[in-house]
C-alpha cells in the first residue's frame, strides 16, 4: 500500500517540475524515465530541450596532425560534441554525440565512409556522404536513422557530389514532413540546373518543374556554408546569398514553403562578406548578424527586420532593417577580422542569440541586453563549418520505420 502511495505521489508531480528535472538529466536517463509511465513520456515529448552548440573535439594526436605534424595515419579520430548554451540548463556542460574520422588529405574524403553534418532541425541531424545525392537523417537521442529518397535516373545518379547543393533542411508543417531543398547541376557542360525536394514522406525526389533554377558557374561561390541553414520564418526560407537573389545586390532570396516559389526582398545594409553575415530568427523576429572589428575586440551588429508580415517583401509590406543591438566580444584576440573565420549565429524564442567564432562563443540576451561567455573547451575544439546548433528531441517519427537505414559506419553514436 505504501509503495502504491509513493508511486501516485511521483505521478502527480506538476508537468513543469518534471520538465525541470528532465532538463538536468542526460538523454539516456530521460528515455528510461519516459518508459516508466505515459505522463513522463508526454512531458519528455512536449517540452523543449536546452539549446546546444555542436563542435568537433580532436584528441591530442589529431590536433597535432591537423597542425602540420608528419602524416602517420590515414585518418585521425574526433568527436562531435554538444555544448550547452542555455542559461537555464542544469546539465553537463558538454556531451559527446558521435565519433567520426577526420581525413588528413582532401583526396581521402572521396571514400564511401566519409560523411559530414550538414544541418539540424528539431533535434534531427542531416548527414551527407561522398556519394552525390545521398542524405541520411539521424536522431542521436533516439539512435534512429533514415535515408531520404535518392535520384535514381542514371544521368543524375552518376553526377559528382559537388553537383548537388543543399539549400535547406526544414519541417514542412502542412504535410508533417522533413524536407531538403536541393539544387542539382544536371549538365556540367551547360551548367543547366534543377530544383528537387527530397522528403521523408515521398518515395522519390520531386522535381520543381515550375521553378527555373539559376545555374551556378562556380562550385565555391556563393559559399555553401550558409545555403543549407536558411532562416525559417513565417512559412518561408530566407537566404542573404543565393543564386535566385540576383547579381545586382541589395536583395535576398525567399522561398515560400506553401507554393514552392522563389521571390526577392530587400537585404540588410551589411557587409557583402559571406562569412561574416548571417540570418537568424530570435524571439519571433528575423534578424541579421554582422561580425566586425571592434574597439575592444570583435563586435557583432544585430539588425532587426520590421514591417515584415511574411509576404516575402511583396507589395504592401513596408519592410525596414534597423540596427538595434551591438555586442562586443571582448575576449576575441584578433583585432582584424579574418574573412575565413568560421562563425556561429543562432537564436531561440527566449531572446538568446548565440554568437562567436572559433576563438570563443557568447550568448547575448536581447531582452536584458546582457551577454555571457560559453566555455566551448580547449584549443583542440573547433566549430562545425556551418556553426550548427540543435535541441534534443524524443519525438517518435514514423518515417524512421518506413525508411530505415542501418547508419553510417564512420558516424558512431556515443551512448
Amino acid at each position: 500500500m505504501k509503495d502504491r502511495e509513493k508511486t501516485c505521489c511521483i505521478l502527480n508531480l506538476d508537468d513543469d517540475l518534471i520538465a525541470e528535472i528532465f532538463v538536468r538529466l542526460p538523454s539516456r536517463s530521460v528515455m528510461r524515465a519516459s518508459a516508466v509511465c505515459k505522463d513522463f513520456r508526454r512531458v519528455a515529448y512536449a517540452h523543449r530541450r536546452p539549446l546546444e552548440l555542436l563542435v568537433y573535439s580532436f584528441n591530442a594526436a589529431a590536433a597535432a596532425e591537423r597542425n602540420g605534424a608528419p602524416d602517420t595515419c590515414r585518418a585521425v579520430g574526433c568527436h562531435l560534441e554538444a555544448v550547452s548554451v542555455s542559461a537555464s540548463a542544469r546539465r553537463p556542460a558538454r556531451r559527446r554525440l558521435a565519433h567520426l574520422p577526420v581525413f588528413l588529405r582532401r583526396s581521402e574524403r572521396l571514400g564511401e565512409e566519409y560523411c559530414v553534418a550538414l544541418a539540424s532541425c528539431d533535434g534531427l541531424l542531416l548527414l551527407g556522404t561522398s556519394a552525390g545525392g545521398q542524405y541520411v537523417i539521424c536522431n542521436p537521442a533516439m539512435s534512429q536513422w533514415a535515408e531520404l529518397p535518392r535520384l535514381r535516373r542514371r544521368c543524375l545518379r552518376d553526377l559528382p557530389c559537388y553537383a548537388f547543393r543543399e539549400f535547406g533542411f526544414y519541417f514542412h508543417e502542412p504535410s508533417g514532413e522533413y524536407r531538403v531543398l536541393c539544387h542539382v547541376t544536371v549538365d556540367e557542360e551547360s551548367r543547366a540546373a534543377r530544383y528537387y525536394v527530397l522528403s521523408t514522406g515521398a518515395g522519390k525526389p520531386r522535381w520543381l518543374d515550375g521553378v527555373e533554377a539559376t545555374p551556378v558557374h562556380n562550385n565555391c561561390v556563393p559559399s555553401v556554408c550558409d545555403m543549407i541553414t536558411p532562416a525559417v520564418f513565417r512559412g518561408r526560407l530566407h537566404w542573404l546569398r543565393h543564386p535566385e537573389a540576383g547579381s545586382i545586390g541589395g536583395e535576398m532570396a525567399v522561398f515560400d514553403l506553401a507554393d514552392e516559389t522563389f521571390s526577392r526582398m530587400a537585404s540588410p545594409p551589411t557587409s557583402d562578406d559571406e562569412h561574416l553575415t548571417n540570418l537568424v530568427v530570435v524571439d519571433g523576429s528575423l534578424m541579421a548578424s554582422e561580425f566586425q572589428d571592434g574597439k575592444l575586440g570583435l563586435g557583432v551588429d544585430l539588425w532587426v527586420l520590421g514591417g515584415y508580415r511574411g509576404g516575402g517583401g511583396s507589395a504592401g509590406e513596408e519592410i525596414r532593417w534597423e540596427r538595434r543591438h551591438r555586442v562586443e566580444l571582448r575576449w576575441q584576440q584578433a583585432r582584424t577580422m579574418p574573412t575565413w573565420l568560421d562563425v556561429v549565429a543562432a537564436g531561440d524564442v527566449e531572446g538568446d542569440v548565440v554568437l562567436g567564432t572559433s576563438n570563443g562563443v557568447a550568448v547575448y540576451n536581447m531582452r536584458s541586453g546582457t551577454a555571457r561567455v560559453v566555455d566551448v573547451g580547449p584549443r583542440a575544439v573547433k566549430l562545425t563549418r556551418r556553426g550548427l546548433t540543435m535541441r534534443e528531441s524524443f519525438v517518435r517519427h514514423s518515417f524512421f520505420e518506413r525508411r530505415p537505414h542501418p547508419g553510417l559506419p564512420s558516424f558512431i553514436l556515443c551512448h
